[in-house]
């Protein structure tokens, strides 16, 4: 199962979180690799094949995404080898562009291929297919955002996002119905102030206050969520964490959230 690198990792937090809006590239080339990309690759540090007629290939037709997952939905076939290749093709990358440019997503090969001269070298439907890990974000926006990057759907980030404190955790699979937030006096706080991603995380670039509480409190709060709605119980979930420390929220006590302390991830 392939993994997104950084850059395309970061490319797709800073859209949704509103830092920088991110457009799927015109084309999308799946390059052959004999060596792992890693996170950090770039379109030009992969390692390639040498053969001279060897070329990436424009993989433009994915599926809908659906389990947090998407793959390519039509055969690719790669040209006929002119010679004997040293060493074995292992991985792929998939690029925005047909020399260089930025390496988008990455996988390992079913098995590794080393073509001889003559060999025609192709892919099955299915063979490239990009996943996001579960825990952290939700299903319905890792769907969302591989259908953005990959399928061609443009995904639309909120107007608004807005911060939850929860008594216990969120699910991957959760809607806004389903958050255990405080009761009385507590309200989602709205923060479109996010740091630019960094190694696919991105954090709240200011202070998240969230005001105080009634006289009975909110309880022990460790974890939080990112919700599309400002409304309790309503709207979709975006990402979810814990905090470093549980905090408990009594009587009066006003519950501030500082920067830094929100971590949004895609991996």
């Amino acid at each position: 199962m392939g993994n997104l690198t950084y850059y395309g990792a970061n490319k797709l937090l800073d859209h949704v979180l509103k830092v920088t809006p991110f457009t799927r590239p015109t084309h999308l080339y799946v390059a052959l690799c004999t060596a792992d990309p890693g996170k950090t690759a770039t379109g030009s540090t992969i390692t390639e094949p040498t053969d001279p007629d060897y070329a990436r290939q424009i993989v433009d037709d994915w599926d809908t995404a659906s389990g947090r997952a998407t793959a390519n939905s039509e055969p690719i076939a790669f040209p006929e080898a002119s010679e004997d290749w040293d060493n074995p093709v292992t991985h792929w990358a998939l690029c925005d562009a047909a020399d260089g440019g930025n390496a988008l997503a990455f996988g390992a090969l079913p098995e590794a291929k080393q073509p001889d001269a003559g060999d025609d070298l192709g892919a099955d439907a299915g063979e490239f297919d990009v996943s996001i890990n579960t825990g952290g974000m939700s299903t319905y926006l890792a769907n969302a955002l591989l259908d953005h990057l990959f399928a061609g759907t443009p995904y639309t980030p909120p107007t608004n996002l807005y911060v939850c404190l929860l008594t216990s955790s969120a699910t991957d699979s959760d809607a806004g119905s389903d958050l255990a937030e405080p009761g009385e006096n507590y309200a989602r706080e709205l923060n479109n102030a996010w740091d630019a991603a960094s190694s696919g995380v991105s954090h709240n670039t200011a202070l998240v206050d969230f005001g105080q509480a009634n006289e009975y409190g909110w309880g022990a709060i460790s974890y939080f969520a990112l919700s599309d709605d400002p409304d309790v119980g309503e709207g979709n979930v975006l990402s979810y964490g814990s905090f470093a420390a549980t905090k408990t929220i009594g009587n009066s006590d006003v519950a501030k959230i500082p920067a830094g302390q929100v971590a949004i991830s895609l991996d």
